[in-house]
This record gives structure tokens, C-alpha cells and sequence, in this order.
């Protein structure tokens, strides 16, 4: 049976562990950052999974980081854990042990991470969304020459975190920022032929996380 390593809440825990049974993936949990490292080791899960449903900040490049040092080669989704479509994670397990790390499902890009501080970049992000940096700042609610002068400041990961969320799935379906970019510049159907990233520039770019994230999982539209 293969495992997957949860980092989320016991609640949720509680609802998804027999459901994920019944496709033969043995859920374990992780309560708390502190024992990440512990339970990797313990486990050796085939896919981790963090819950943005979950208090994370300042945590998320901590917890990816952990991820990344103690065990390279396993996948990370970053998703709500708690509508995740089980048969959809079986597929994702199974796609990972089948293509290696070229094949991770939502990998979060560390292009998009700052080098010292390991927290999301909010220049990093503007350059992977074509942003301009005074434009995202009014995104996010800041000034542009706060955003400028700290870029990875602590007080702006949690609304990065959704960048993140973007980029990862992107870069997981088409290969590339440049290919990512054509998607997000393109008329989408399910988005009443607005472009994705027209809503991004409207402060909504939950709309696309939880667009691209229900195409990977096989939600319906």
C-alpha cells in the first residue's frame, strides 16, 4: 500500500483516512511542522501533502524546504486537503512512481522562493506572472516601495502563497514559465473567455489556484 504524508489538521485527517483506504493509500499525519522531518524518515510517503486550509505562516517554504532536504525525490501538492478527490490521488501516486521527478504533480517552483531567507519572493513572482512589482504590490495591499525594499517579507507569504499554488500547477501541465504564461494570457472558456490573468490584475487569483488545482484533482468544472 502506498503512503501519503499529510501536513493538515486531526479533523481533517479523520474524514480523508477511510476514503483514501478504499484505493489502498495509507494516509499518515503530520500535526505540526517540528516533526516533519521525523515522519519522513518514519514513513518514506510516496506523496506529501500540505492543506492550505492550515495555519501556515511564516511556514509554507519551511515546510517545502523540509521536504526537499530529507526526502529529494517525493512529491508535494499543495492543496485543500479536504476536497481532494482520492481516486484523483491515486492517479497522482501512481503518475509520480511513474515518471520520477520530472513527473511531481504541483511542484512548488523554488525559482519562486527567495535564495536566503527561503521564503516566497514577491519579485520572483511578478517576473514568473509578467507583473509589474508596483502592479502586484496593489495586488497584494502594500506599497510598492515596501514590496520593493523586502520582497520576501514575512507579512506578505500568506498572500503569496496562492501564487505559489499557481505556478506550481502550471509548471506541472505545461512544462515551462514561457508555456505557463500562454495559458495565462489566453481567452479561457471556463472563465467566461476572460483572460486568467485578467483576474490575477483584478487581486482574484484565487479563482485560477482553485481552477487549475480542479483540473489536476479531475474535479468537474
Amino acid at each position: 500500500m502506498d503512503t501519503i504524508l499529510a501536513l493538515c489538521n486531526e479533523k481533517t485527517l479523520r474524514k480523508l483516512r477511510p476514503r483514501l483506504k478504499k484505493v489502498q493509500l495509507d494516509l499518515k499525519a503530520v500535526a505540526k511542522r517540528s516533526t516533519l522531518p521525523k515522519r519522513l524518515k518514519e514513513t518514506h510517503p510516496d506523496l506529501v501533502l500540505i492543506d492550505i486550509a492550515m495555519p501556515m505562516v511564516p511556514g509554507l517554504e519551511t515546510s517545502i524546504q523540509l521536504v526537499r532536504e530529507r526526502a529529494p525525490t517525493v512529491p508535494i501538492l499543495i492543496t485543500d486537503v479536504a476536497s481532494c478527490d482520492v481516486e484523483s490521488l491515486r492517479r497522482l501516486v501512481n503518475q509520480a512512481a511513474g515518471e520520477g521527478h520530472a513527473g511531481r504533480p504541483g511542484e512548488p517552483p523554488a525559482e519562486l522562493f527567495h535564495p536566503n531567507s527561503g521564503r516566497i519572493d514577491a519579485g520572483r513572482i511578478a517576473k514568473f506572472f509578467d507583473l509589474p512589482l508596483a502592479r502586484l504590490a496593489r495586488i497584494l495591499g502594500h506599497s510598492a516601495q515596501a514590496v520593493h525594499k523586502t520582497p520576501d517579507a514575512e507579512s506578505l507569504q500568506d498572500q503569496l502563497t496562492v501564487f505559489v499554488r499557481i505556478a506550481s500547477v502550471l509548471l506541472s501541465l505545461f512544462g515551462s514559465a514561457h508555456k505557463a504564461r500562454i495559458w495565462l494570457n489566453a481567452p479561457n472558456p471556463d472563465l467566461d473567455k476572460l483572460r486568467p490573468k485578467e483576474l490575477l490584475e483584478r487581486g482574484k487569483p484565487e479563482i485560477i489556484a482553485e481552477l487549475l488545482e480542479d483540473a489536476v484533482l479531475g474535479h468537474p468544472g
